[in-house]
């Protein structure tokens, strides 16, 4: 990326100079605009000390000020602000979870459970050194032993229940006896039992046997540190997005400015020496106009022809010589100079340059008429003979009016609105699905849920904040213990997803968009979208999705809640899923 955006601007640069004499060539001649100003600029910088020393030194001296006072930053937040309904669900989601969105976690990985148990155990006291440390401010771990630590745990009670047994029996309490049969907990039997809600979604398994736990932090302040800490340990990895992409950020920068350096280097080379560049490809520019201008004699002159030809670079090199000529005939007339000039005829330039100064007093004329040309070479494009290129004038007009109808046109076919073609589609029951209605909808809808999903014997709890006004939908996730799992926009371009956690588990947003959408949009929103021969009917407490068959597909129940009709459970009948809601903030 550094280097296409090194190459890309460096490319920028030269483009006017290699490509405006071909873009200019035969547009038509146009009055030059402010001639005598320009000829009085150039007048002045050539006997204007003052001005010759005081404006690159001026120029200098705020670049340097601008430099010194520049501040690296290599936050890719700062880059762009987040917008404000953004800004909104986040003050939203901490007031409910007590976490940021932010959120950064450790991911202590394993072979097995109990390996990944065992690793978390052991990397435990080094989160409470780091929090000692100041290097983050509180932390939480899986509320689950692993069976080494529940035997040792169930050795050291049979260790300590004589002694216990002993006070207990000496303040008369001889009926107690302690029961230590042991009960070992496994990872599968504690995820399908209810002390694990809440906690589910930080222990991650594989196919193969490999498990993941997460282990969330909050008041990190040394990211660096705690990425040392976790490489000190087996299994254990530090995850820190921003901290990543700070980093990565930091890098593009240091390979940006070092190509820019070149690319700027080698161009001043170039403006120094032109020998080393091919020969009236390029000539030089403003570094060495300035510098040779300041030497006076042939470096004056030199410079001026520098100045004159970068000005005026669609010239080419044939007027190069022209110029080059002037200085080396002998000394006539400098009125002469002026008359061998008009705009609109190039072959007058060489009149110019065959006419002849004095080496003295003949520069002033020299400036007046060559300034005037090669600025108007630059504002106004290239002189010709209308006449001998009406023909061939008119050509490239066609063109490029053929060029800008055909851009304008494919601008407007690649512009389009909301078609069916941009919105997502979810599925009905398996073969057929249903293209989401526009995601506008009439009265404004905002609202926090907590979802509840049976699936396959498994329960699943979700937070979502729902925002839906007449121009799109936004649908946050978050787990029990408050981690952004995803958030999906929906508006005239389509869906847009971005999700933190990867859980395989969790349905497509799309899916999830259309049970949302389901039961709060109305009818008239739905029917239009609806399969051939599949119906949706509303009754005072429910809403009822069938297949062309008469089979009930999904069942929506709804409650007046606040005067409002508002879902309370979905039932997916053909997918075999159940998800009661219930709102929180009321």
């Amino acid at each position: 990326m550094a280097l296409f955006a090194a190459v890309g601007l460096s490319a920028s640069c030269l483009t006017v100079i290699f490509w405006h004499p071909w873009l200019c060539r035969g547009l038509p001649v146009r009055p030059v605009p402010a001639s005598r100003a320009m000829s009085s600029w150039l007048t002045a910088w050539r006997r204007n000390k003052t001005l010759a020393v005081g404006l690159p030194v001026t120029l200098a001296l705020l670049s340097a000020a601008g430099i010194a006072t520049l501040k690296v930053d290599d936050d890719i937040a700062q880059l762009q602000a987040l917008p404000k309904t953004i800004l909104a669900q986040e003050k939203t989601i901490t007031a409910l979870t007590g976490q940021r969105v932010d959120q950064k976690w450790f991911v202590v990985y394993g072979t097995s459970a109990q390996q990944t148990l065992e690793r978390l155990e052991a990397f435990t006291p080094a989160l409470a050194q780091a929090q000692k440390a100041g290097e983050l401010a509180s932390w939480r771990t899986l509320p689950l032993n692993s069976m080494k630590r529940q035997k040792s745990d169930l050795a050291l009670l049979h260790h300590a229940a004589p002694a216990v047994m002993n006070v207990l029996h000496s303040a008369g309490l001889n009926t107690v006896s302690p029961d230590l049969t042991p009960m070992p907990v496994s990872v599968d039997a504690w995820l399908a039992s209810p002390a694990s809600e809440g906690w589910r979604l930080l222990w991650l398994t594989l196919p193969g046997g490999e498990s993941g736990v997460l282990v969330p932090v909050d008041g990190v302040k040394n990211s660096t540190a705690l990425s040392e800490r976790a490489a000190q340990h087996e299994g254990v990895v530090w995850i820190d997005r921003k901290a990543s992409f700070d980093s990565l950020f930091a890098h593009y920068r240091t390979l940006l400015t070092g190509l820019l350096c070149v690319a700027l280097a080698a161009i001043a080379c170039g403006a120094i020496n032109p020998t080393w560049l091919a020969s009236g490809a390029y000539q030089p520019g403003a570094v060495g106009t300035v510098a040779q201008l300041r030497a006076g004699g042939a470096g004056r002159r030199r410079a001026f022809r520098q100045s004159v030809f970068t000005a005026g670079a669609g010239a080419g090199a044939r007027h190069w010589h022209q110029l080059h000529a002037v200085f080396q005939q002998p000394a006539r007339h400098a009125a002469d100079v002026d008359a061998g000039y008009h705009p609109g005829d190039d072959d007058h330039a060489a009149d110019a340059g065959h006419a002849g100064v004095q080496r003295d007093a003949g520069h002033q004329q020299l400036w007046n008429c060559a300034g005037k040309r090669y600025f108007h070479r630059l504002l106004a494009g290239p002189a010709g003979d209308a006449s001998q290129e009406r023909e061939k004038t008119m050509m490239n007009a066609f063109y490029r009016v053929a060029a800008l109808a055909a851009t304008l046109l494919l601008a407007g076919c690649s512009h389009s609105t909301d078609t069916e073609e941009t919105r997502p589609q979810a599925w009905l029951q398996p073969g057929t699905q249903v293209t989401l209605p526009p995601p506008g909808i009439t009265p404004a809808i905002r609202s926090q849920q907590l979802l509840t999903g049976r699936f396959n014997g498994q329960t699943q709890s979700l937070l979502v904040l729902l925002n839906a006004d007449g121009q799109k939908v936004t649908l946050a996730g978050l787990s029990s213990v408050g981690i952004r799992l995803f958030l999906a926009t929906y508006d005239n371009t389509g869906i847009h997803t971005e999700q933190s956690v990867v859980m395989p588990q969790l349905p497509p947003a799309s899916q999830v968009l259309a049970d949302v959408m389901l039961s709060h949009w109305p009818l008239s929103a739905w029917q239009p979208q609806l399969p051939k021969g599949w119906t949706l009917k509303d009754t005072d407490t429910r809403r009822e999705l069938r297949n062309p068959d008469g089979k009930l597909v999904t069942e929506i129940v709804y409650l007046q809640r606040n005067g409002k009709r508002e879902p309370i459970s979905i039932a997916q009948h053909v997918f075999k899923y159940h998800i009661t809601i219930q709102y929180l903030g009321d």
